[in-house]
């Protein structure tokens, strides 16, 4: 047996006194980190305050230079607005110059061409009446008054008007032939009237105003030429009145419509009531375009 193994172990003890070990190099660094650590927290508020104020007047100050700008824009847009404007006024005057100019000659150039339709239409007329002036073959159709068309009111006289004048006198118990002599002598008294009292004062201005002058014809025949018998019975004016606005315009018309109160060619008469050979009474005339011209309409006469 070595040596080493008989030899007795070394005990190591310790001793506690009941004392902490305290480092008072130790307490004093942390409570110098404690205050540089609040005062970083300090400083780190105060710089963010110092961010919020520096990021609110940043805000503000790019508010206030997009104002600025925009107002810049809007006064560069003014001013060339108001360039434009005035280059627009200068262009608008000019052309309304010009359109005046324009305007101006299209008027007289109208004027000119209402002249010439005038002057051609004057032209044609003094031709035509030249042609048509005393021929009755030569019918101006534009004329209402032409007389094919009396013709039709002359036979619209004596079917109407002249039907209502005949019942009128009828219901006054007045016989057949007294009523046809009394309405056909108040026919035969008013074309002669008409064609010697009035037309001979009327020649140039017989065809544009000629209807202008029916009514004061009416009531001038009517007060003073109507016959005094037949001028009490006013039922019997509306047939008056159409007989005289009938013969006033076969008066004027060139040359005038021609009426035969005589039964002398019975071939222009027809029957009234009943046919024969010899005439009783005429009960209405004959129509002719003019004196010894063509028959227009029939007369009508009562055979015995």
């Amino acid at each position: 047996m070595s040596r080493d193994s008989t030899k007795p172990k070394h005990k190591t003890t310790i001793h506690y006194t009941g004392r902490s070990a305290y480092d008072p190099s130790v307490a004093k660094r942390l409570e110098e980190e404690k205050r540089e650590s609040k005062e970083k927290d300090k400083r780190i508020e105060e710089l963010e305050k110092e961010l919020l104020r520096v990021e609110k007047k940043l805000k503000k100050e790019t508010a206030e230079r997009e104002k600025l700008n925009h107002e810049h824009d809007k006064m560069i847009s003014d001013l060339k607005h108001a360039r434009g404007k005035s280059l627009d006024k200068t262009l608008k005057e000019e052309n309304d110059r010009l359109k005046h100019e324009i305007d101006k000659i299209t008027i007289e150039k109208e004027d000119l061409g209402t002249e010439v339709d005038r002057l051609r239409t004057n032209l044609s007329k003094v031709a035509g009446d030249k042609m048509m002036d005393g021929n009755p073959y030569v019918t101006d159709l534009s004329d209402p008054n032409r007389p094919q068309r009396l013709a039709e009111k002359f036979n619209c006289l004596y079917d109407n008007s002249w039907t209502d004048a005949f019942e009128i006198l009828l219901a006054k118990n007045k016989d057949e032939k007294s009523i046809c002599e009394i309405l056909l002598k108040i026919l035969e008294t008013e074309m002669k009237e008409d064609s010697g009292a009035y037309t001979k004062h009327l020649t140039d201005a017989r065809r544009s105003c000629s209807r202008t002058f029916i009514p004061l014809l009416c009531q001038h025949f009517w007060e003073k030429e109507m016959n005094k018998e037949h001028k009490k019975d006013e039922t019997l004016k509306p047939y008056v009145d159409a007989c005289l606005e009938l013969f006033w315009y076969s008066a004027i018309t060139d040359p005038p419509l021609y009426y035969s109160f005589t039964a002398d060619n019975l071939d222009n008469f027809r029957g009234y009531t009943k046919n024969g050979d010899e005439v009783d009474f005429i009960v209405w005339p004959a129509m002719y375009l003019h004196e010894n011209g063509p028959l227009l309409y029939q007369g009508v006469v009562q055979y015995k």
